[in-house]
């Protein structure tokens, strides 16, 4: 019997003997091979002619599969609550930064219409900034629910996707792109396009004085595939490393451009791939994101 179990067991067969009665248990006992497997034993008393207890029939029934069926509900669950709440305070953190350029846009169009002076510029550029928080919600909300259909592909080719969608962006700025050595992943090549642009973008909105130059390289490990973007930007302090990654989080609250939810978005794409994402970074040193995915040959060995 297994040891955690056995607790439970004997303090089940004590009861039984003080009050008789049918009872289930569930437990793990080791099996010839060495393997605790899950098996519910069902007693039932037995009596003799005088009333006394003088045995138990037993039975054990093998339950792994719906030991295992269980756990997958239980999971299942927990995974759609955990959604739930974060879903919950995306709403009332979406909510809550609608309001500045609500009130902002408000202030505008009531000088306007009072025949005062407005900046009508400022009303525009508060539009666009709640029709980018929006579109980003709604992005997040997306990547929180998708199931990633994983399938072997390069990251050269997501990369390119993002290149293709920043172009003016890198122009303008000026940016050089150093692409190192990439290889294959089980991915969704169009949601790891997204990572990059996400990351890639930030490369750009945290620049310092000098000209953008970012390196995007990957390699294999032991169990999966390393990405990596660097950037000479103006850096994160250590104490933002990791709350970069929520909701609505800025390293450097005077850049206001973007939502805030772009470091947000890469963590859920990258997570749902069953992978992790973290930063090496000090001010002024720029700003080097690894992010995680499944190897192509991983794969094909598990299978």
């Amino acid at each position: 019997m297994h040891p955690d179990d056995r607790g439970e067991w004997l303090a089940t067969w004590a009861d039984l003997f003080e009050v008789p009665r049918e009872a289930a248990l569930d437990l793990r006992v080791c099996a010839a091979d060495g393997v605790y497997r899950w098996v519910r034993l069902h007693a039932q008393p037995g009596f003799d002619p005088g009333g006394a207890l003088e045995c138990f029939v037993g039975s054990l029934f093998a339950i792994d599969d719906l030991i295992a069926a269980r756990d997958a509900a239980r999971a299942e669950v927990a995974h759609h609550e955990a959604a739930n709440r974060e879903l919950e305070e995306l709403a009332f953190a979406g909510a809550h930064d609608l309001q500045e350029p609500l009130r902002s846009l408000e202030a505008q169009l009531g000088e306007s219409l009072r025949g005062e002076p407005a900046d009508l510029a400022l009303a525009l550029r508060q539009v666009s900034r709640m029709r980018t928080l929006l579109r980003d919600l709604v992005d997040y909300a997306v990547v929180t629910q998708i199931r990633v259909g994983a399938e072997p592909s390069e990251l050269g080719q997501a990369l390119e996707w993002a290149l293709e969608n920043l172009r003016p962006a890198l122009a303008e700025a000026g940016a050089e792109v150093k692409i190192e050595t990439l290889c294959r992943v089980l991915a969704d090549p169009i949601q790891v396009a997204r990572v990059f642009q996400n990351l890639l973008a930030n490369a750009l909105r945290f620049r310092s004085s000098a000209a953008p130059v970012i390196a995007v390289g990957a390699g294999p490990r032991e169990h999966d595939v390393l990405v990596s973007l660097r950037d000479n930007g103006i850096g994160i302090e250590p104490a933002h490393h990791e709350s970069v990654f929520r909701v609505f989080e800025r390293a450097n609250a005077e850049v206001r451009e973007g939502s805030g939810m772009g470091l947000a978005i890469c963590r859920r794409i990258v997570e749902r791939h069953g992978g992790r994402i973290w930063l090496d970074s000090r001010p002024g040193d720029g700003t080097t994101f690894h992010f995680t995915l499944l190897s192509v040959t991983r794969k094909a060995t598990s299978a």
